[in-house]
């Protein structure tokens, strides 16, 4: 349709020729919905983040999952632009539940973290017990999404296909994500925040 568009306008023939039709209106509707893309991204992180300080009371805290879930929104569109996809309506509408599934596995390794934390062992030996607890769990709750979406992607259908490519991506790179970038930052900064405080749980 671009190209449709872009050859009228060097149309010689001085007329007023504009696009029309079914598939025209398809295209404009297609568009509109997935128009907003970035803004639902970013409407989705705002509230989890809020959501998260009125549990926690603490801004660090609330915003330390945003982190392995921002890498997933980043490594998404980057494996399509790679594999040659392309966002449609379905896709779009998966963002969110990305965003679901990426605050659920980071917020249980977490409190686990805390949990551990509150009976008094070090920061790596919390973190390697919650990792090694939770992350069973949650390894074995997301190969299971994995495993069901997986038999989307070879639908002859190209929007359930894509759909189902997209979800087993987003599922992977949330528990990686979860399981290997969330507990070194959060041993990072908690580790920073001991040695700043000099006391062995500073709260953070």
């Amino acid at each position: 349709m671009k190209n449709i568009n872009k050859d009228l306008k060097h149309d010689d023939t001085h007329l007023n020729i504009s696009s029309a039709g079914t598939q025209n209106m398809m295209i404009t509707g297609v568009s509109n919905m997935t128009a907003n893309h970035g803004l639902i991204i970013v409407l989705g992180l705002a509230i989890i983040a809020v959501v998260l300080l009125l549990l926690y009371h603490k801004i660090r805290l609330a915003i330390l999952p945003l982190f392995p879930i921002t890498i997933v929104l980043g490594l998404s569109p980057l494996t399509l632009h790679l594999l040659g996809e392309s966002y449609n309506p379905l896709t779009i509408a998966l963002s969110s539940l990305v965003l679901g599934i990426g605050t659920e596995f980071t917020i249980l390794i977490l409190e686990r973290f805390h949990e551990e934390q509150r009976l008094g062992k070090p920061v790596q030996d919390s973190m390697v017990s919650a990792v090694s607890n939770v992350g069973q769990a949650i390894t074995a709750s997301g190969l299971t999404v994995v495993g069901g979406f997986a038999a989307l992607i070879f639908v002859n259908f190209p929007v359930i296909s894509s759909f189902g490519l997209i979800t087993v991506l987003d599922t992977l790179y949330s528990l990686i994500s979860a399981l290997t970038i969330l507990p070194a930052i959060t041993a990072l900064l908690y580790s920073k925040a001991v040695n700043y405080s000099g006391n062995k749980f500073p709260g953070f």
